[in-house]
């Protein structure tokens, strides 16, 4: 049975620090939602606009269970790729606005990078407190690509998908792989395997416990009352590495040697176990890592070497 280390690793040690040291986070698990005006509909989805976003329209998709809806920040800048890339933001714990807030941010940074080369984008505001990591979030972007491979893809006039998020949306991106095939998918200081969680279970809880009307500390906080403590079953649900046969796409997976949130053993372990079961024979989509030595969880999100790797990534899948 596999130990997981009772004394806390500098990376928890670090955030209770941080936390101990930052001022009030945002109490921004009831921000309002902007004021918007309807546009147009077509099947399944409606599009509004938003004051002050004059590159993206607000694209909500119904959830076939009737239970509300999913949406994000799609933008109408020029494009010149048949192709659309699902960005997914890291957890909202410094916007005052919230999930909304993350999503409009990540759409105008790292997102003008990927228009700038061409693509659609669109910024999704996946669920996040009120539900674990693995969940609901997961569960918003499966329907965002099954409306997409439903008819979405011809309602938005692209023809390749392809997935990039960013801590826990990194993590989102690396579950999605394991239940849905896209065109290529991109993952910035995610998650891959459960001891990442199990190993600092009680500083996480305990940050979470800080700031418990914060959207991104109070998901934290869940995550860990959800799954349990050390040990419990439903760890194994983030364990990418031990079930890397599940993984349906091409992927590259991006993180920091200094990464002070999530350590570059996520990315080393996946990279062992790729290379392991290619070496046994197994037929998995491509894999590629990008190691970046000296960089924190932070500084790779728009680093210009890492839009440029990734834009490579994803022109050698669909063009």
């Amino acid at each position: 049975m596999r130990r997981y280390r009772s004394v806390m690793g500098w990376a928890p040690f670090g955030l209770i620090l941080l936390t101990a040291c930052l001022p009030q986070l945002p109490d921004n698990t009831t921000a309002p939602p902007p004021e918007r005006s309807v546009v147009s509909q077509a099947e399944g989805v409606t599009f509004w606009s938003e004051p002050g976003m004059s590159d993206a329209l607000w694209a909500e998709i119904a959830r076939p269970d009737g239970t509300g809806s999913v949406g994000g920040y799609l933008s109408t800048t020029p494009a010149s790729r048949n192709s659309l890339i699902i960005l997914l933001h890291g957890a909202s714990t410094f916007d005052v606005d919230g999930r909304t807030g993350a999503a409009r941010r990540f759409h105008d940074n790292p997102g003008r990078f990927y228009r700038e080369a061409g693509f659609v984008t669109f910024s999704l505001d996946f669920r996040e407190c009120g539900t674990p990591y693995g969940q609901g979030d997961l569960e918003d972007l499966v329907q965002v690509i099954d409306w997409l491979d439903a008819g979405g893809k011809q309602v938005l006039g692209v023809e390749r998908v392809y997935t990039l998020g960013y801590s826990v949306g990194g993590t989102s991106v690396i579950l999605a792989n394991r239940q849905r095939r896209v065109t290529a998918a991109a993952s910035i200081g995610g998650v891959t395997h459960s001891a990442e969680y199990q190993n600092s279970w009680l500083a996480f809880s305990l940050a979470g416990l800080l700031y418990p009307d914060n959207q991104g500390l109070c998901q934290l906080r869940e995550t860990m009352a959800a799954y349990g403590p050390p040990g419990s079953p439903g760890w194994s649900l983030f364990d990418t590495v031990a079930q890397i046969h599940e993984l349906t796409s091409p992927m590259i997976v991006v993180q920091g040697t200094e990464d002070q949130i999530y350590s570059i053993r996520n990315a080393q372990l996946l990279q062992a176990a790729y290379q392991e079961a290619i070496s046994s024979g197994a037929t998995l989509p491509p894999l590629e890592f990008l190691l970046l030595p000296g960089q924190d969880h932070f500084a790779p999100i728009a680093s210009p070497k890492v839009v440029q790797a990734i834009i490579a990534f994803f022109d050698r899948f669909g063009g």
